[in-house]
């Protein structure tokens, strides 16, 4: 695994720059507290004698990888730098573009001819990305299905084909396959975001059993990678008992469950769902990782809250919490 920095120094400098925004480091207009001529400075008292344990990489994940919003500009010194080494392939184009490496720009949701034949394939749009972020040292986590900038996927598409299809994405990436790579990616995520109706165009119910085959097949050819499900938005929280009881139910038990958070002004809530998620997950003895494949302030990274200094103590204290959840992987 890819460490360029201390895990305890890039979290540090994470926790010190909170701090400085709460001791006054910059007030809400703009202006220090100096100049007002007010006293705000505190004193933080570290115990070095206790040692509580060590600080887990949850800063370390981001989406679409070490580079701009839409690929257009490399960030992968600035991406050192703060420690960043996984990333997940999701929205690889920017939001509203179609992503190079989502399945319907590969082969097709369902595709129309020979499933087993290279030349219905098209790796030439993902194989540079992909190339540039492992040859750099990142791990990827790689999300089979589709971004929002396609129709939802009709609950209608044959599950068994769709299985084949994201087999070979991982026979490409990881066994040379089609003039492909011997990557070893280990993590494939089956999906985004089915509880939403702009991916999925079914009930969940279908979702389930559309799920159910796809996770069979990729896992009897894969015993030993980790294929797990889905990046669920979480806004309807019966998805999420519903779903986990269908795997219960039917034995299956996915090497991760991930999930999405968006909230502005409750850095807590990812650890208190964070938690919700690994209750549910241990209630019907799944065993699985607990993964959040998105998580922010806002769904668009663009938002400028998301770059000043609000923000920063935000998600300062944000990852602050989550060091304290069953959260085992986290992809800003």
């Amino acid at each position: 695994m890819k460490l360029k920095r201390s895990r305890c120094k890039v979290i540090f400098c994470f926790l010190l720059f909170g701090m400085m925004l709460g001791c006054g480091g910059e007030s809400g207009n703009g202006s220090s507290s100096s100049s007002t001529g007010q006293d705000s400075s505190k004193t933080i008292t570290v115990d070095s004698g206790s040692q509580m344990g060590s600080f887990r990489g949850l800063y370390d994940g981001v989406n679409a990888g070490p580079y701009s919003y839409k690929w257009d500009k490399d960030l992968s010194l600035a991406a050192d730098e703060i420690g960043l080494t996984w990333f997940r392939v999701h929205d690889m184009a920017g939001g509203g573009v179609p992503s190079p490496g989502d399945i319907p720009q590969i082969y097709g949701d369902t595709g129309a001819g020979d499933i087993t034949d290279p030349a219905n394939y098209d790796f030439s749009a993902i194989d540079p990305l992909i190339a540039e972020a492992v040859n750099g040292g990142y791990n990827v986590l790689y999300r089979l299905g589709r971004s929002f900038s396609y129709p939802p996927l009709d609950p209608g598409t044959d599950p068994v084909r769709w299985a084949e299809a994201a087999r070979r994405i991982i026979m490409h990436f990881n066994e040379g396959w089609d003039n492909g790579h011997y990557y070893n990616i280990r993590y494939w995520e089956i999906f985004n975001e089915p509880d939403l109706s702009v991916f999925w165009a079914g009930t969940r119910e279908q979702w389930f059993a559309f799920f159910d085959t796809v996770f069979s097949i990729l896992k009897g050819y894969y015993p030993d990678l980790k294929i797990g499900c889905c990046g669920f938005a979480g806004i309807d929280r019966e998805w999420r008992t519903a779903f986990l009881e269908y795997c219960a139910n039917k034995g299956l038990d996915p090497d991760f469950i991930s999930w999405h958070l968006y909230n502005y002004g409750i850095p807590e809530i990812f650890m208190t769902e964070g938690e919700a998620w690994q209750i549910e997950m241990d209630k019907h003895s799944l065993t699985g990782e607990n993964l959040l494949t998105e998580w922010g302030m806002f769904g668009s990274g663009t938002h400028p809250e998301n770059a000043n200094a609000s923000g920063a103590a935000f998600y300062a204290a944000a990852l602050t919490y989550m060091q304290d959840s069953p959260i085992d992987m986290a992809f800003r």
